[in-house]
């Protein structure tokens, strides 16, 4: 019987601890720059919260096909990209270009 407590109280500090870490495995950092969705390769996209390689790709894929988005809220225009998506995005994307100097 005290194996088996044994045995039962390993596991559980064993899986509390699993838990812990896939909590916090992986957190995106926010970009550090504003992100041109016109100009900008799909990798730095991906960098956007709430935007991975598929939807990255997707914007990609959606600016060869029908051009440069004309505002920020164009994205929406790109499958799987809605409002709540954008709510999240639209403080660090742009469609202007930036002045030579």
């Amino acid at each position: 019987m005290k194996t088996a407590l044994l045995v039962l109280s390993a596991m559980v500090m064993f899986c509390g601890s699993l838990h812990a870490e896939t909590v916090t495995i992986r957190k995106k950092a926010l970009p550090s720059r504003i992100i041109n969705i016109n100009t900008e390769c799909a990798d730095s996209l991906a960098m956007l919260p709430g935007i991975g390689v598929v939807k990255s790709g997707a914007i990609v894929d959606y600016r060869h096909e029908n051009g440069y988005f004309l505002s920020i809220d164009d994205i929406m225009l790109v499958k799987g990209i809605k409002s709540g998506t954008f709510a999240k995005i639209e403080a660090y994307i742009t469609t202007e270009v930036e002045p030579k100097q």
